[in-house]
């Protein structure tokens, strides 16, 4: 078989005519410096496996020819043709596979490729689900991607990889996505003086938290609880083991959970009980309760 390409004014080719001889050998490779037409003849044939016009990019007045034809004369059909673009690692497509000559590894990987395909499509649908966007017209992993600054689930996925694996307790999986998260919720968090008054209440509270002997902005109450419950949970108290602390008069040894939970608590109460902060939590509080959240 032969393929056949007469091309004039195809991006930075001004003329090629040539006709590609495949009943030898099933491979040409093309070989110039840069800028001798490599990157103008990928985009030609790119244009044709994409439907796509071509022309000439710096005199696209000029007239154009794009023949590339089999033996008998037909045109190379756009299923045909497939361009691998450079200097792309995220490429992909679906005609990839058709590069594995061998069989049995082409059946692997379009077998990989489905098994992965089933397993993104059945996650997002359980997160749909599970975080109240069901019969919303915006879909679980655009706003995954969204939250996550991403721009494909794959890559948001692999930024909480790690904290999944390390199975992390939080209180998140207790708050629906959705309820939170709606035109409601958003435009009263954008109307009046709600935005800054939570912007206090945050800036109160960390400098709060900054004038705790043990906790910090960077491990808060929250934090130190969640470290308890896992050193409870993984025997590290009942195997006899400490925890010191470092306070403002030293460091300060604790060998049971039940007294760091006292600890901690303690910090928690303190503040908590700080009159600023519950007045500047129930002007929030009333505002949410006046819109009915």
């Amino acid at each position: 078989m032969k393929i056949n390409a007469n091309l004039e004014n195809c991006y930075g080719i001004s003329k090629l005519e040539y006709s590609f001889d495949f009943t030898t050998s099933d491979v040409y490779a093309i070989y110039a410096p840069n800028g001798f037409m490599k990157t103008s003849l990928s985009k030609t044939f790119d244009d044709i496996a994409k439907g796509r016009p071509t022309s000439d990019l710096i005199f696209p007045e000029r007239p154009n020819r794009r023949d590339v034809t089999y033996d008998d004369g037909k045109d190379v059909e756009a299923a045909n043709v497939f361009v691998i673009e450079p200097y792309n690692q995220d490429f992909s497509s679906e005609k990839t596979s058709l590069l594995l000559v061998n069989q049995l590894l082409k059946k692997q990987y379009d077998a990989a490729l489905k098994a992965i395909s089933d397993k993104h499509q059945n996650l997002f649908a359980k997160l749909k689900q599970l975080s109240g966007l069901t019969g919303r017209t915006v879909t679980a992993e655009s706003e995954f991607c969204r939250c996550f600054n991403k721009k494909s689930a794959l890559d948001g996925i692999e930024a909480v990889r790690d904290e999944v694996e390390a199975g992390v307790a939080s209180d998140l999986p207790n708050i629906v996505y959705g309820e939170l998260f709606n035109e409601k919720t958003l435009a009263f968090l954008e109307s009046g003086a709600i935005a800054s008054q939570l912007q206090e209440y945050i800036s109160k509270y960390n400098d709060l938290v900054s004038q705790s002997p043990i906790l910090s902005k960077a491990f808060n109450h929250y934090h130190a609880s969640t470290v308890n419950k896992q050193l409870a949970s993984n025997g590290f108290f009942a195997a006899q083991h400490s925890v010191n602390l470092k306070t403002s008069k030293g460091e300060e040894r604790i060998e049971s959970a039940d007294e760091l939970t006292k600890k901690i608590d303690g910090e928690k109460q303190k503040i908590f009980a700080d009159k600023d902060l519950a007045g500047k939590f129930d002007a929030i509080d009333k505002k949410i309760q006046n819109d009915d959240l």
